[in-house]
């Protein structure tokens, strides 16, 4: 892969991240905006959120009910332009090493209380969780998180 290639990865990276959901790091699904911050996320997330936790962003704390919520019918086509620009998996690179995310073991890699799969690191714990613990259990309350596979790819990185 040349510079070129690799930079322009990064970009399609990085307007992926922009419709990944805050809630469960995943990519967004039935895209809502929080009309104070702007930030998406899937309205079913959110739906729970606000049922269940508190009428306001999990983002920036603002008072937030569903109705405020803003519906983003654009979010999916987008998202599916996204996936296009990652294209196929690649082959091996010149060293040796896959240019794609590393594939997990389904099955090994899932929450023991949700049966969800791992999608964030708990910064504080130092654990892969799932979304749910991240946002439901009481163990990571307060805690700072990043997306698993944004955490992979910098430990990737350094070894590279």
């Amino acid at each position: 892969m040349n510079q070129s290639e690799s930079m322009e990865d990064n970009q399609v990276e990085k307007m992926a991240e922009v419709f990944r959901c805050f809630i469960c790091m995943s990519k967004v699904r039935d895209a809502r905006l929080c009309p104070h911050c702007s930030k998406l996320c899937c309205f079913l997330c959110i739906r729970r959120w606000i049922m269940e936790q508190r009428k306001q962003c999990p983002h920036c704390r603002a008072p937030l009910e569903l109705g405020d919520l803003v519906n983003c019918r654009w979010a999916e086509e987008l998202t599916q332009q996204i996936d296009t620009l990652r294209g196929p998996v690649r082959p091996l690179g010149a060293a040796g090493v896959t240019t794609q995310p590393l594939q997990v073991d389904e099955k090994k890699d899932m929450c023991e209380i949700h049966s969800e799969k791992l999608t964030v690191f708990c910064w504080t714990c130092q654990l892969c969780i799932c979304h749910q613990c991240a946002l439901w259990a009481g163990t990571h309350g307060g805690h700072t998180f990043k997306p698993l596979t944004e955490v992979l790819e910098k430990h990737v990185a350094k070894i590279k």
